[in-house]
């Protein structure tokens, strides 16, 4: 068993975005990502997702469809599904990639 204390790995930076890794196994990762307004993850494919907004509001755009997403949000993705993320204001979602390679 693995117990994370997922709000510890919420690492803002005004520069840069860069994900916080708090797990990886074969098939799995689990990265926390914090980002602030004026930064955003471009649109791009990936894994089968699933983003869960623990505080925040946002824009997330799954294809052509865009969601505006807030605390107690849950957004699941399909693999390959192309997905992006657009703060309004500072974001903090915990995430699952499954069915890596």
């Amino acid at each position: 068993m693995n117990v994370i204390d997922v709000k510890s790995f919420a690492k803002c930076s005004p520069g840069a975005f860069m994900p916080t890794i708090a797990h990886v196994s074969p098939g799995l990762k689990l990265p926390v990502i914090c980002i602030m307004p004026g930064q955003e993850i471009p649109p791009h494919p990936g894994a089968t997702g699933m983003f869960y907004v623990l505080e925040g509001k946002g824009t997330f755009t799954d294809g052509d469809e865009k969601v505006e997403i807030s605390a107690g949000s849950l957004v699941i993705v399909p693999k390959g599904g192309v997905r992006g993320i657009r703060p309004s204001e500072k974001l903090i979602l915990f995430a699952v990639h499954a069915g890596m390679h």
